[in-house]
């Protein structure tokens, strides 16, 4: 694991510990519990997923944290998700030259 795999992996971490955090503060809401829990679980799965093949974009999940579980928690998982870049990849030349019409 690399450096900016054990960075975004401690973001998730930190973002993880406030999820727990939230949803235990909260719990008296019931009604609360249908969304942070599921929400709780997949930050762990995107924790776990760091540095894996099967990695996808978890974009949508910080904004969902942003207006369920909280403004912290939810930057941080962008701030994550933002540091997930493809350099190993080179950039194909025929394709970088086309001019798109329309």
């Amino acid at each position: 694991m690399n450096q900016q795999q054990k960075s975004r992996r401690t973001l998730y971490a930190i973002a993880y510990g406030f999820d727990i955090a939230t949803t235990v503060l909260l719990s008296f809401f019931i009604i609360t519990m249908a969304w942070m829990i599921p929400m709780t679980i997949a930050t762990k799965r995107a924790m776990d997923e760091v540095g894996k093949n099967s990695e996808i974009s978890h974009l949508s999940l910080g904004i969902c944290h942003i207006f369920f579980m909280g403004l912290v928690s939810g930057i941080l998982i962008i701030c994550a998700q933002s540091s997930l870049t493809d350099v190993e990849t080179p950039i194909n030349e025929e394709n970088s030259n086309k001019v798109i019409e329309g």
